[in-house]
C-alpha cells in the first residue's frame, strides 16, 4: 500500500511541478510537422531546458545551436514512436511511467526522494521527462510485440559465432559504454566536434553522469541503457576506436574519437582476454551466451530499421 501511495504521489508531482526554464524561441511557433502532429516551440523549449540542466552544458547561444538539431530529431522520433503505438493500440500506464522514472533515478545513483528533490532544485519541467519516458516505454512495447517475434537465432548462427570466438582466443575484448554523435556532412563536423569536447569537459569535471549524457545526446543503440554497448572484440570495430581502447585503462574515459560515421566518446569499463579471462570450454553455457548476444544484436538492428521505415513513410517537415 505504501509503495502504491508513493507511486501516486510521485506521479502527481511529476505532472504538477511548474516550469521556470528559459525559452529559446516563440512558444507559439511550430518547429516541425510529423504526420498529423507537431513539435511546438514550447515542447522544444522544455526539452532543451531539461537537457541543459541535467547535462550541465553551458547555457550559451553557440552551444544551444549545436545541440538544437539533435534535440529536435529526438522529439521527432518520439512523435513517430507514440503515433505508431497509438496505431497499434499500445498504451503506457502511470505505473510504467513511474518505473521508468525510478530506473533513471537508479542509473544516477539516486533514491526516488533524491530524484524528486533534484528535479525541483533544478527547476526541471517533470512533464517533459515523463513524455520522454512514455515514448521510450511505448517503443519498447512495439519492439517486443512487433519485432521480437521476427528474431530467429538459428543453430547455424550460434555455431558460426562460437567458431569465431574459438578462433579469437588470445584476443582482447572490451566492455564499453559510449556517447555517439553522428556527422552527416562535412559542414557540421566542427560543430559536432565542439559538442563532443564540451561533453567531455562536463564528464571530467564531474558535472554530469555518463548515463545522463548518453541518454540525452547519444544516437547509438545503447543510448536508453545509459550508453552501455556491451562487450566488443578487437578486429570487429572501427580502427580508430580500437586503437584508443587498447591504450586505455579500465574505468578510463576517451577523448572524442573521430570515426568514419561521427564522434565517439568511450567509457572503458573492463578488458579481458578471450579464452584466458573467459571460459570458452563449457559449450552449453557458451551457447546460451551466444544465443542471447545474437538475439539482442538482431533485435536492435531490426528496431533501427523499423524506425528508418517509419521516418521514410512519414510526412516530416522541419521549420528550423
Amino acid at each position: 500500500m505504501l509503495i502504491k501511495l508513493l507511486k501516486i504521489c510521485l506521479f502527481a508531482f511529476i505532472l504538477t511541478l511548474p516550469f521556470q526554464g528559459k525559452t529559446y524561441a516563440d512558444p507559439n511557433s511550430i518547429m516541425a510537422i510529423v504526420n498529423d502532429d507537431v513539435v511546438t516551440s514550447a515542447e522544444f523549449n522544455t526539452r532543451m531546458d531539461m537537457v541543459i540542466k541535467t547535462s550541465n552544458i553551458p547555457n550559451k547561444k553557440e552551444v544551444i545551436a549545436r545541440v538544437a538539431p539533435q534535440v529536435l530529431n529526438i522529439l521527432i522520433e518520439e512523435k513517430l514512436q507514440t503515433q505508431e503505438a497509438k496505431r497499434l493500440d499500445i498504451s503506457v500506464t502511470n505505473d510504467e511511467i513511474y518505473d521508468g522514472l525510478a530506473r533513471i533515478a537508479q542509473q544516477n545513483n539516486l533514491s526516488i526522494e533524491d530524484f524528486q528533490a533534484m528535479l525541483k532544485k533544478r527547476n526541471i519541467d517533470p512533464q517533459t521527462l515523463a513524455d520522454q519516458v512514455t515514448a521510450e516505454i511505448a517503443w519498447g512495447k512495439i519492439v517486443s510485440q512487433r519485432i521480437r517475434p521476427l528474431v530467429d537465432v538459428t543453430e547455424r548462427d550460434v555455431d558460426a559465432r562460437i567458431a569465431q570466438i574459438k578462433a579469437s582466443e588470445g584476443r582482447q575484448e572490451f566492455l564499453v559504454a559510449e556517447i555517439f554523435l553522428p556527422v552527416t556532412s562535412d559542414a557540421e563536423d566542427a560543430e559536432v566536434a565542439a559538442l563532443a569536447n564540451n561533453l567531455i569537459t562536463q564528464l571530467k569535471q564531474g558535472k554530469a553522469p555518463f548515463p545522463v549524457l548518453a541518454q540525452q545526446f547519444s544516437q547509438s543503440a545503447g543510448a536508453n541503457r545509459g550508453g552501455v554497448v556491451g562487450w566488443i572484440q578487437e578486429g570487429q570495430i572501427d580502427p580508430a576506436i580500437e586503437a584508443a581502447l587498447k591504450s586505455m585503462k579500465a574505468e578510463e574515459l576517451s577523448t572524442p574519437i573521430r570515426a568514419k560515421d561521427g564522434y565517439h566518446i568511450i567509457a572503458l569499463k573492463e578488458k579481458r582476454i578471450i579464452g584466458k579471462d573467459t571460459d570458452t570450454s563449457n559449450i552449453n553455457v557458451l551457447k546460451v551466451e551466444v544465443t542471447n548476444e545474437l538475439g539482442q544484436n538482431m533485435l536492435e538492428m531490426r528496431a533501427r530499421r523499423y524506425m528508418r521505415e517509419l521516418k521514410s513513410q512519414a510526412f516530416i517537415e522541419r521549420r528550423v
